[in-house]
């Protein structure tokens, strides 16, 4: 068993497709991180309502969601702070369709989702995942599991070497290196080789087992500029992927998909005990 690795840094991404909150400590509940993903913006396409993210508009990358005192507060340049506590439930429904999945959520006031339509300039509406969540596609997952608003899995494991070996490679072409952050993961690990990761199955930390069940595929969110809410290389770094990173259907890969078996806390500076 390898002792030499650990976490280096925990996030959870409160609003979906929205900027994240680096954790010193993460607290696992039965379906992920508590609060990641657990509200998100919907537009309406052709009278159904599907889930709004960077690819669509890359200025979410600027809301800032932070859990305070009992409150979802939400940030944005130029615009007034949101405040909702996290203790109500809106009663009103909507249904928003993710990939494949049509989910109900919990839709908040019109006045809410002014704040996101002003600021996007788009008709959005903000909804909250209710106490029934999405169950992870059985192929991969056996035992079941479950998940909240996510693409389809509750965590998401980078690590520091495969970013350090992809900006090696993007440098050869002059490519500013790029932050993990471009890569939304949950849980970053040190002290692996790079695209170790690729050849693990089953770890723990904290005496939680993870189970490592699916390579995740890289889109375009990718080439959003966190901190400008921009697209500035359309190409990068999806064209470096493009190079080495292809799996057999077609898709860039970079991060791995992760099912925890157990509920706990993980802590900045645990360590990693890759099992298989």
């Amino acid at each position: 068993m390898d002792h030499t690795i650990w976490v280096s840094s925990l996030h959870i991404y409160p609003i979906k497709s929205c900027a994240g909150i680096a954790l010193e400590q993460m607290n696992l509940g039965v379906h992920g991180p508590d609060y990641d993903r657990e509200w998100m913006l919907a537009h309406q396409e052709g009278g159904r309502w599907f889930y709004t993210s960077q690819r669509e508009i890359p200025k979410l990358a600027l809301i800032q969601p932070l859990l305070e005192d009992g409150n979802l507060v939400v940030r944005a340049p130029s615009q007034p702070d949101l405040t909702l506590p996290i203790s109500l439930m809106p009663a009103d429904k909507l249904e928003v369709v993710i990939w494949k999945d049509t989910v109900t959520g919990a839709v908040y006031s019109p006045e809410v989702s002014a704040w996101f339509s002003r600021f996007l300039d788009t008709d959005i509406r903000l909804v909250r995942m209710p106490e029934q969540k999405r169950a992870v596609t059985p192929e991969f997952a056996n035992p079941p599991a479950t998940t909240t608003f996510t693409d389809g899995f509750p965590l998401l494991l980078a690590t520091t070497a495969s970013l350090e070996n992809l900006n090696l490679r993007m440098a050869e072409n002059g490519t500013e290196p790029m932050e993990m952050r471009r890569f939304r993961p949950n849980i970053v690990v040190e002290g692996s080789s790079g695209w170790a990761e690729d050849h693990w199955k089953h770890m723990q930390i904290n005496s939680i087992s993870f189970d490592i069940v699916k390579p995740c595929g890289r889109c375009v969110i990718t080439t959003v500029e966190p901190s400008l809410g921009k697209v500035i290389d359309p190409h990068e770094p999806l064209s470096t992927l493009n190079k080495f990173r292809r799996n057999q259907a077609g898709k860039l890969i970079f991060g791995q998909n992760v099912i925890h078996r157990g509920m706990g806390t993980l802590h900045v500076g645990d360590g990693v005990t890759i099992v298989t």
